[in-house]
């Protein structure tokens, strides 16, 4: 009988090790598989019957960190490294990931410090983010952050999207707004999502699905529309309800591209010939021009993780995947790409941030990224934040976080920036009628193309980044344009653009008072001198003449200028408005010229714009007779210098720099009178140039050069005929005669201009899906030649001469 029982107890006990073990490599399994729920459930049992296994407490803290839930975590982590069984030093790693997103910095940066140990690398790269958070964490937002009433649901709310410019879609596992299919089960899958913003209040209109239409379109988001609404770029995704979107969650992704109809729905899905099944890619954005998308991909070759790529649209299909580079890209994972023309917005979990992933932003200038800067406390938080989009007009835009206080797995947020509301008014010239549907065009201030209302009007919210030009256009009228900036829009928030029905307008010429040639290219302002604000601007054209549209009853000062020629003004009262021929011929003086002038014209008083011009009350005087004991303001000091980049500080004065010890000092002035240069200072740093400051100015040498009005380079000096390096390329600007063609690349970014800006002005042109880097700015061959022989000792071996002819280059041999 003892024998029995021992024998059955025995029984017993191999089969409760053998349940243990099966239950054991059931929870690893799922883990591996990542069904994190149900790794859950699997890993509760097994450690209620093995309350000492420290690696299955912390693989079951590491499902709860994966769907979100950081107090469970944090708590079960908390128990795995005091069991008796040693854990995994990668759950140090993890661990400091889930204090992260607690917001519990200084424990983080203990936990990565532990994991330094181990990977040396990581852990102080992760060690340094959580000692950055918590000396930033306390910043106040420049935001207003609040979630979308209306979109989130208890479910995962995400991606949105703008289309067109008054309706958003997004996606989302709800299923309380019903579904286009009856296999819907939400949890399992997502659906696209519309709803249409209200203007007035600046709402969104209750939600309805995107196709109705459509029984198999689940697991689809992110999608992106191009500007005009034609094309969609469409994720398809494997993403569960509740499952974090992080590359070790084992999402894929692949993309398709459609042509969208009026409604937002696609026809037609094309898949992206760079897809994989070896790897993801989605989470893509078309471009305003339509014809350039910017997506995320873990693919091989990249600088880790998922990076963010270019393709461009050629033809029918699309150009070889390019990668943004290491100022965008990291080893770790960078997702949700949002590019406006001007800025690129992404979000990554390596960069400098506050735990998960944060929202960054990078400027591009001249083909090159800017280093990656944090959008703040406020759109990012210690949880994820990603899938960043943003309407520039508006001033508003919408993100993705699953932060606490969510009301589902995922939210929709929405930002609102600190601005000003700025309001547009389109008057017909001839009577001040307002002019409905009219178009206004902000392309250069990368923000669309949009409309006005039935009274002329459009209102708009600029920030203090604002600065471009707006054109304003109907059929039958004459095109006019709007210069906005943060400094004007402070001053004056609300404009009026007049324009003039063909056959209306208000024609006129400018001709040389000393050869009595037309002159083109003639700046021409009017400014009401009821309101002192600039009602009109042209230029004239290769014939001297020009259009202005003028509003009748009115006195306007109109003021002539360009380089060369001295600054001239007019005042004309356009009376009823009948006589079209008030402008006339107006006499053009050059500077030395000794031309008497018309009792009607005279030289531009300081006091017509609000721009010094007096010689003795602190004009911005020629360069080249720059007087003792002058002053100007210097705003930047750097090791490369693109003057076009300070082109806004020429209202003040000329703009240029002075090479100092191989640094370019670039400065505004230069002012005889010191009081009148801390006047402008003032206005610099308004404009946000915190740091700039008064210098004492003395002579020009041989190596300083002027950016003029029209946006051009000159050297002050004249180049000379020896064999000095520094004056080669002196006169640089030009985009036409000889230029120096270093070479093409499929990424611009690989191109290193610091060894040649010292040659010429560095410019580019696309071929295809090449881009060919050129330096221009050369007189004749001579010069050409021997900027070609120093780039090819600088690194450019292919270096040669080409010449601008009617628009084509052509291969000179010399």
């Amino acid at each position: 009988m003892k024998v029995f029982i021992n024998t059955m107890l025995v029984m017993l006990l191999v089969t409760f090790a053998t349940n243990t073990t099966l239950a054991q490599r059931k929870a690893n399994k799922q883990y591996e598989l990542k069904a994190f729920n149900l790794a859950i459930s699997s890993y509760l049992k097994y450690i209620n019957q093995n309350p000492s296994s420290g690696e299955a407490m912390a693989n079951l803290a590491d499902c709860y960190r994966h769907i979100n839930q950081m107090q469970e975590a944090l708590e079960w982590y908390e128990r795995a490294f005091s069991a008796p069984q040693l854990v995994d030093p990668k759950h140090y790693f993890n661990y400091g990931k889930v204090l992260m997103s607690l917001g519990r910095y200084e424990e983080a940066a203990r936990q990565f410090r532990r994991y330094e140990r181990v990977n040396s690398d990581e852990g102080t790269h992760f060690y340094e983010m959580a000692v950055y958070a918590s000396r930033n964490s306390r910043l106040r937002s420049k935001f207003a952050v609040t979630p979308v009433e209306g979109l989130n649901t208890a479910a995962s709310d995400f991606s949105p999207a703008f289309f067109r410019n008054d309706q958003l879609v997004y996606s989302s596992a709800r299923t309380d707004a019903g579904s286009s299919g009856s296999n819907w089960t939400g949890k399992a899958k997502n659906q696209l999502f519309l709803s249409e913003y209200r203007p007035q209040s600046g709402t969104l209109e209750p939600v309805k699905i995107l196709d109705q239409n459509n029984n198999n379109r689940f697991s689809v988001g992110p999608v992106s529309y191009s500007a005009d609404g034609r094309m969609a770029a469409i994720t398809h995704n494997n993403f569960i309800d509740g499952t974090r979107h992080i590359s070790s969650s084992g999402m894929k992704l692949d993309l398709y591209v459609g042509q969208a109809g009026f409604d937002g729905n696609w026809r037609e899905e094309e898949e992206f010939p760079w897809n994989s099944a070896q790897f993801s890619t989605g989470f893509a954005q078309i471009a305003a021009d339509g014809n350039t998308m910017y997506f995320a991909s873990d693919r091989p070759g990249g600088q880790g993780g998922f990076d963010i790529y270019v393709s461009y649209k050629t033809g029918s299909s699309w150009s070889t995947p390019e990668n943004l580079g290491p100022n965008i890209n990291t080893p770790g994972d960078e997702i949700t790409p949002y590019f406006d023309g001007r800025t690129l917005y992404f979000a990554s979990n390596w960069h400098d941030g506050y735990g998960g992933y944060d929202v960054f932003r990078s400027d591009r200038n001249n083909q090159q990224w800017s280093v990656a800067r944090n959008m703040g406390v406020g759109i990012n938080s210690p949880r994820d934040d990603y899938g960043f989009i943003f309407d520039g007009v508006r001033n508003e835009g919408y993100f993705t976080s699953n932060r606490e206080g969510s009301q589902g797995s995922e939210d929709i947020y929405k930002i609102s920036r600190q601005t000003n509301e700025v309001a547009l008014r389109i008057l017909n010239a001839s009577d001040r009628r307002p002019i409905p549907d009219a178009i206004l065009d902000f392309s250069d201030c990368q923000r669309g193309v949009f409309e006005t209302d039935a009274n002329g009007s459009f209102n708009f919210r600029a920030d203090e980044e604002l600065n471009c030009r707006v054109i304003v256009r109907k059929a039958g009228y004459s095109s006019s344009s709007l210069q906005l900036s943060a400094m004007s829009i402070r001053n004056n928030q609300n404009y009026e653009v007049v324009l003039s029905r063909e056959g209306e307008q208000y024609r006129g010429m400018v001709y040389d008072t000393d050869t009595r040639a037309e002159v083109p290219d003639v700046r021409i302002q009017a400014i009401d001198q009821a309101t002192g604000q600039i009602a009109a601007e042209t230029m004239t054209d290769e014939l001297g003449e020009y259009i202005l549209p003028l509003s009748p009853q009115r006195t306007y000062m109109l003021r002539f200028s360009k380089m060369g020629y001295t600054d001239l003004s007019k005042n004309i009262a356009t009376g009823d408005g009948y006589n079209r021929n008030i402008l006339g011929a107006m006499p053009f003086r050059r500077v030395n010229s000794t031309t008497q002038l018309p009792d009607d014209v005279r030289p531009t008083d300081p006091n017509d714009i609000n721009r010094p011009n007096n010689r003795n009350q602190g004009r911005a005087v020629s360069l080249s007779e720059l007087p003792a004991d002058s002053y100007s303001v210097q705003v930047a000091a750097t090791n490369k210098v693109n003057l076009n980049n300070y082109a806004s500080l020429n209202v003040h004065g000329n703009v240029y720099y002075k090479l100092i010890k191989n640094v370019y000092k670039v400065r505004v002035g230069a002012y005889t009178d010191r009081a009148a240069a801390a006047d402008i200072l003032k206005k610099v740093k308004r404009e946000g140039y915190k740091d700039a400051f008064l210098v004492k100015e003395s002579t020009m040498d041989v190596q300083d050069k002027l950016i003029l009005e029209d946006g051009t380079y000159l050297s002050t000096s004249t180049p000379t005929n020896n064999n000095n390096d520094s004056d080669v390329g002196a006169n640089k600007g030009t985009m036409n005669g000889y230029k120096v063609q270093l070479a093409a690349y499929r990424n611009p970014q690989y191109f290193d201009g610091s060894k040649v800006d010292n040659l010429g002005y560095i410019e580019s042109k696309r071929k295809g899906e090449w881009t060919v880097m050129f330096i221009s700015g050369f007189s004749d061959a001579y010069e050409a030649k021997r900027a070609m022989q120093q780039a090819k000792s600088a690194g450019f071996p292919s270096a040669f001469v080409v010449v601008e002819e009617n628009g084509e280059l052509k291969r000179v041999k010399i």
